[in-house]
């Protein structure tokens, strides 16, 4: 369309001057070859391209996995500790800070097991 209206302006040879001598249908001809050999070039990166995209989906794919599992655990890690609460004790992988009161010292520790051999009132937690 804009062709049309340069053409008609007659600034169409000035933007894009055509060569002297040929004949339309040779450049044409010239212009259908000119493209094939182009894309014949750019066909090759095409599939790396492609191949790129793909590999990158997959990644972004194991990501997401590895994120979903992480939620899973966290969001069980969760209601087993809110469990643990409601009964008064402690969870196993819980984070918890007691006091020492041998030497007076406070401590940062991960609760690794919680066994119940003096009855269930009365839990022992394993740091």
């Amino acid at each position: 369309m804009f062709t049309r209206i340069a053409e008609k302006l007659g600034i169409l040879d000035i933007i894009a001057p055509r060569n002297g001598g040929r004949d339309n249908r040779q450049s044409s001809a010239n212009n259908v070859n000119a493209n094939n050999n182009n894309r014949n070039r750019k066909h090759p990166q095409h599939r790396k391209r492609r191949k790129q995209e793909n590999e990158d989906e997959m990644f972004a794919q194991k990501l997401q996995a590895e994120e979903d599992r992480r939620f899973q655990t966290l969001k069980s890690q969760k209601e087993e500790e809110d469990r643990a609460q409601q009964s008064g004790k402690f969870a196993k992988k819980q984070r918890v800070s007691y006091h020492h009161r041998g030497n007076n010292t406070d401590y940062d520790a991960v609760i690794a097991g919680v066994h119940f051999d003096d009855g269930p009132d009365k839990p022992y937690y394993v740091s």
